[in-house]
């Protein structure tokens, strides 16, 4: 998915602090362009899967 490098890096901060309402309101503004996504991420964030989502967006963190 092309998405902005801030927001990338946005969710991997708030996922490595685990705060899972940062990472929700982060993905609501991502849901209307990229619902499938959106939909993926939810259910990580819904599994306290956090660490996974460091690694999906960490790559986003590093070019920063």
């Amino acid at each position: 998915a092309d998405l902005p490098a801030d927001w990338m890096v946005a969710v991997y901060e708030a996922a490595t602090r685990g705060d899972g309402k940062l990472v929700m309101d982060l993905i609501d503004q991502i849901s209307t362009d990229h619902a499938a996504l959106a939909k993926a991420l939810t259910v990580l964030v819904k599994e306290f899967r956090f660490g996974k989502l460091v690694v999906l967006t960490k790559k986003g963190e590093r070019n920063e």
